[in-house]
């Protein structure tokens, strides 16, 4: 139980099924039927339910909530690592060919993580790796031939957990709200994560749900109205989520391409960029989800 008594947590639950009013009955409520660690199946009666379990999402798909997907044909390496020092510096290299895109990002208890985003057979070979080796590689290749004058990133000294990957795609969801429900996070949208936007859009999601339903119960509405009360919160973020999808994919496609005058072109604009401070901070305060 949190600090506040009308908030109950139920850790090591599972949802089996949601069921939402039909729409003969709008005003009745949606039943959630969880099952605890233990075995104990609960059926949980709910004014909204809040899906945030990612795309492939229990609550969405019996919403009825189609979506557009696109695959990359790629894999997301993942793990945590130990470095030299703390650091609270998000480095990323933009490499040749099916090298791909490896950031190193700070991550809590002093450690960091990385995300590397390759090729499906290049995925499968750096899984395979054993450890030392793989360690050895990533402090390679985000070290390899930095410019001088770059912050450099500190030498990763241990892998930390095991290396997993994931298919990278990117998609987003017809509509963010139904009847009894709304879509926040990856259960809404997926971005490719080259420029590590999902956890930003999936905050500034959470923040504009809040503020609709606070609004909502200040006027004494259903919070699980679609149109009255949740509409709002569709109308905020789906324009937003979709935009940064078509960004994300944009210069996705722009660092898969490896023909010799256009990655001049493409590092020239982006020097351009970096010496523009104006310019540069509108890109920050995009990415931050501030404008």
């Amino acid at each position: 139980r949190t600090n506040s008594e009308t908030v109950e947590l139920l850790p090591n639950t599972r949802c089996n099924g949601v069921q939402f009013p039909s729409s003969a009955h709008p005003g009745s409520p949606a039943e959630v039927t969880v099952r605890s660690e233990g075995g104990d199946e609960v059926v949980l009666r709910t004014q909204l339910v809040v899906a945030a379990d990612g795309w492939a999402s229990a609550v969405k798909h019996p919403a009825g909530i189609p979506g557009l997907e696109l695959s990359y044909g790629q894999t997301g390496i993942v793990a945590t690592v130990s470095t030299e020092f703390e650091h609270e510096v998000a480095w990323q290299r933009f490499l040749p060919e099916e090298a791909g895109v490896l950031a190193l990002l700070p991550a809590p208890e002093g450690k960091s993580s990385i995300v590397w985003s390759v090729s499906n057979q290049t995925g499968a070979e750096l899984r395979a790796m054993p450890s030392e080796e793989f360690t050895e590689l990533l402090n390679r290749t985000i070290s390899q031939e930095l410019p001088a004058g770059i912050y450099r990133p500190p030498e990763i000294t241990q892998l930390n957990s095991p290396v997993v990957g994931f298919p990278l795609r990117a998609g987003v969801a017809g509509s963010l709200v139904s009847s009894r429900m709304a879509l926040v996070g990856d259960a809404a949208h997926m971005v490719h994560p080259l420029a590590g936007q999902g956890l930003n859009l999936g905050i500034s999601d959470a923040t504009a749900l809040a503020h609709a339903i606070d609004k909502g119960v200040g006027l004494g509405m259903d919070i699980g109205d679609a149109e009255l009360v949740l509409r709002q919160y569709h109308d905020q973020r789906a324009p937003a989520n979709a935009g940064m999808a078509f960004l994300m994919h944009g210069i996705q496609q722009c660092f898969s391409v490896s023909f010799g005058p256009f990655v001049a072109a493409r590092s020239a604009g982006m020097s351009a960029l970096d010496a523009f401070g104006p310019g540069k901070r509108k890109v920050a305060q995009l990415a931050m989800g501030l404008m």
